[in-house]
């Protein structure tokens, strides 16, 4: 089920300033890579003098104005070296070596004129939570809150050593979740719905309920441990009950404050942001939950927005802190390029000036700058593939198509295409197009030179799995010129269905029939939240699309058959009759879950009305 990802409102009395120790504007992270304790000294520029040991894979974040001194003994020579603020350097032991290196990060470091001027003062910082059970908890109140009081104290001790942030319960209690919510997406939307903060600033709730697997989830054990959470996000939901041992629930409390913070998944065994959690590792006598210190700086960003009072969602830090925590989030999703980033940050990226970058994570983890401060990292624009060229003839055909019907006048002999008969005109020029592309890569630079060339909106751009593709196969400038130029191509006399028809053919293509299917009927939910509402025309468009790519799949001479004749009618059913803008209550109501029998018999109904369709039941 889908949720809301809009980042709640925080009330402002919520985030609370309480007497504590002095903090200062600017941080840096400094992490022992070593297999053993380091000791040192560190000077900031403003503030005395600390003597500091870090355990072994131990990352810590120190306060500063705009740079610190660290003095360290490296096999018995006294070493010096100068550190900025807003970077991260990592003790490493090679050949019996003693080093501190920077961390090279994404993007460009900040200069002179982005840091403090001077240091300032400000309190300790407290969050307060609401911590809540749901209707499914069998334990009694006195059992069950000294359980989670107990865990939840645990974790903020973990998260207030890393940043300074108090996460304090101020309330208990529980609420009733609604029975038809068939997975842990569709009670997420529902906790978020039903439970206000309030007095609170952070709502952590706890289910006991019972779900069968969710899209892409093959089993239970597949289930996540709880529901997405991006910075400052009002409400976290976690499973009750899974994983089974006390010290790994606390570790996934632990992620999930520090996802409200900033943090993200990275692929460090040793960190707590590791993507699979519940692996035994905290039931280890010695295990000490660590966060990894690309995380460290992150959280610490958002915890100093956070004390100026003045931050309560995502979209209120400061620019400075948007632009430094891009570069942090390239870092990360260059190292953990399995796990994309929330669509919510991609444009943090953006503000960087950073793509998110392809490649494989390296098995030593963080990777080295030599010492000192890192340097500026240099922007390469990569070399399309063979794919990727071919998809661009395709977007490109499509272009040209749409620049010559551009400078038709509207009316008259040779009058503008619109409509259906545009959508026709351009794939019929997109699959002429790709006939001429090597033989292995025809069908495929259709169906994914259709996604791109003939959808004005950023759904495959922006997303975290695609927008590095598309990227590559088309420029921001080559994008602006084609949208200019594109008209109005619709499916069934509407453009948002058009959009569904070539967006699920390229999801297809990308990802198989099966969950091209998924991200159409999880687009519908999302839609749930919206003034747009669930749409059974759209799944229709959706499952046409389905269809018509794996016919063009499935049979080598189609394209050149498409290339000739191609119609809206002979390729789309008519839409009469097919609900649309059904809200979350109107589904409801209409229908319990996605379980209820009504609402499997509609949306066999539109399967049945695609596939019956002449086209779809003749032989190949």
């Amino acid at each position: 089920m889908a949720r809301n990802l809009a980042v709640r409102l925080l009330c402002a009395a919520c985030l609370t300033l309480a007497v504590g120790p002095t903090l200062r504007a600017a941080v840096l992270v400094i992490s022992n890579e070593a297999n053993e304790k380091m000791a040192f000294e560190l000077h900031p520029d403003s503030g005395e003098p600390q003597n500091v040991i870090l355990a072994a894979g131990e990352s810590r974040a120190f306060a500063c104005n705009k740079s610190a001194e660290v003095s360290f003994d490296a096999e018995g020579k006294v070493t010096k070296l100068a550190l900025d603020a807003y970077n991260i350097y990592a003790f490493t032991r090679r050949n019996g070596a003693t080093g501190l290196h920077g961390v090279k990060l994404e993007g460009t470091a900040p200069t002179a004129g982005e840091l403090p001027t001077a240091a300032h003062s400000q309190k300790e910082f407290k969050v307060a939570v609401k911590l809540l059970v749901d209707d499914a908890e069998r334990r009694t109140q006195a059992v069950w809150e000294r359980v989670l009081k107990k865990r939840f104290a645990l974790a903020a001790d973990v998260l207030k050593a890393n940043t300074g942030v108090t996460f304090e319960v101020t309330e208990v209690g529980t609420w009733d979740t609604d029975p038809r919510a068939g997975d842990l997406k569709g009670l997420q939307t529902d906790f978020e719905e039903v439970v206000k903060t309030e007095r609170a600033a952070l709502v952590v709730g706890y289910t006991s309920r019972k779900f069968a697997p969710g899209f892409g989830e093959t089993t239970p054990k597949a289930m996540p441990f709880a529901g997405s959470v991006v910075a400052l996000q009002s409400h976290i939901l976690i499973r009750e009950g899974d994983p089974r041992s006390e010290p790994d629930r606390v570790e996934v409390l632990v992620q999930q404050l520090g996802r409200y913070l900033g943090a993200v998944k990275y692929a460090d065994r040793a960190s707590v942001m590791r993507p699979h959690l519940g692996d035994g590792q905290a039931n280890s006598a010695r295990f000490q939950i660590k966060f990894d210190p690309l995380n460290v700086l992150a959280m610490n960003l958002v915890a100093d927005d956070l004390r100026t009072g003045k931050v309560s969602q995502l979209k209120d830090l400061t620019s400075a802190t948007q632009n430094r925590l891009g570069r942090l989030y390239g870092t990360l999703a260059s190292l953990t390029p399995t796990e994309p980033l929330p669509d919510v940050y991609l444009g943090l990226l953006d503000r960087a000036g950073i793509q998110p970058p392809e490649g494989v994570v390296p098995a030593g983890g963080i990777a080295a700058a030599p010492a000192t401060a890192p340097k500026s990292a240099t922007k390469v624009t990569r070399t399309r593939n063979a794919k990727e060229e071919a998809v661009r003839t395709v977007v490109t055909a499509v272009t040209t198509r749409a620049e010559a019907n551009a400078k038709l006048p509207a009316n008259g002999s040779s009058t503008r295409l619109k409509g259906d008969d545009l959508t026709a005109a351009y794939i019929k020029e997109a699959a002429g197009a790709a006939v001429g592309v090597e033989k292995e890569y025809r069908e495929a630079a259709f169906l994914l030179g259709l996604g791109i060339a003939l959808d004005d909106s950023t759904i495959l751009r922006d997303n975290p799995v695609t927008a590095s593709f598309c990227k590559a196969v088309e420029s921001d400038d080559d994008r602006r010129q084609r949208i200019a130029v594109l008209g109005n191509p619709t499916i069934r006399s509407r453009r948002d269905l058009c959009q569904h028809f070539v967006i699920s053919a390229a999801l297809t293509e990308m990802a198989g029939a099966g969950l091209a299917e998924q991200a159409g009927v999880l687009k519908e939910q999302m839609d749930m939240t919206k003034s747009s509402g669930f749409s059974f025309t759209d799944l229709c468009a959706d499952f046409s699309g389905i269809e018509f790519a794996k016919r063009v799949k499935n049979n080598a001479a189609e394209l050149e058959s498409v290339n000739k004749k191609f119609t809206v009618a002979d390729f789309v059913p008519a839409i009469d009759g097919l609900r649309d803008g059904i809200s979350a209550e109107r589904f409801k109501a209409d229908f319990t879950s996605m379980n209820d029998a009504k609402f499997k018999a509609a949306y066999d109904a539109v399967w049945k009305r695609v596939k019956e369709m002449p086209v779809y039941t003749e032989k190949k």
